[in-house]
């Protein structure tokens, strides 16, 4: 144990959780409007979500729109339109490798002049560890993590019926998704310098996926009907 007092001043109490955690805070607001006539019927709602997560440095804010649109522009012609759609983007802290069981009470993130330390001296198995620990007081400051979502669905309808035993029907749909990632470590901090790659000049790692699906349905629908006449 005289590495532990050798190393720290352990009269002093850090309270990681309450360095590092936070109360948290959502709003969630949301509209709908409906109406229309004889001959147009129209649907919209918004949802906006916006959330400070118990987590310092964790954000997360998502909009959803839905439009639909039935229009009958004659009386043998009619078209429907569906649209909805999902934007989310949710920042998170990039030191999350070193769990809060590392950071003992002893430790402090903070140097006695009251700044921050680049990084902190990590002692496990009684024994000093060569490999300091991040700093995330520090690192959270400048690392973090932007994952952004995007879903988009359009369907386009038309239905034509110019007599009574035949009619004609259209729909097609489309939908595309979006994901992308941006996992940024800063050069100013430990986890940019020194975590996983020793390069000066800090990382910043995207990912980025796209694809989108087309359908299409097109329907002729016939019936004859015959009357025999005795």
């Amino acid at each position: 144990m005289g590495v532990l007092y050798d190393n720290f001043d352990v009269t002093k109490t850090t309270n990681w959780r309450d360095l590092v955690y936070r109360n948290g805070l959502s709003k969630d607001v949301a509209m709908n409007i409906r109406g229309g006539g004889d001959r147009l019927q129209y649907y919209f709602s918004y949802n906006y979500y916006d959330e400070e997560g118990t987590q310092i440095g964790y954000d997360l804010t998502r909009h959803l729109f839905k439009l639909r649109l039935d229009f009958d522009v004659m009386k043998y012609l009619s078209f429907g339109v569906n649209l909805s759609g999902t934007f989310e983007k949710s920042i998170t802290g990039n030191s999350d490798e070193d769990s809060m069981e590392d950071y003992h009470p002893w430790l402090t993130p903070y140097n006695e002049d009251g700044t921050l330390k680049y990084n902190i001296k990590s002692w496990k198995n009684y024994t000093m560890d060569p490999t300091p620990l991040r700093n995330p007081l520090q690192d959270n400051k400048y690392n973090d993590v932007t994952n952004l979502k995007n879903n988009l669905f359009g369907s386009f309808s038309a239905t034509l019926k110019p007599f009574k035993w035949i009619s004609f029907s259209s729909t097609n749909t489309l939908t595309l998704t979006n994901v992308n990632r941006n996992d940024y470590l800063d050069s100013r901090t430990y986890g940019g310098n020194h975590s996983r790659n020793e390069m000066s000049n800090g990382v910043l790692q995207v990912d980025d996926e796209r694809s989108w699906t087309f359908l299409t349905s097109n329907i002729c629908d016939c019936s004859i009907v015959s009357e025999i006449i005795t």
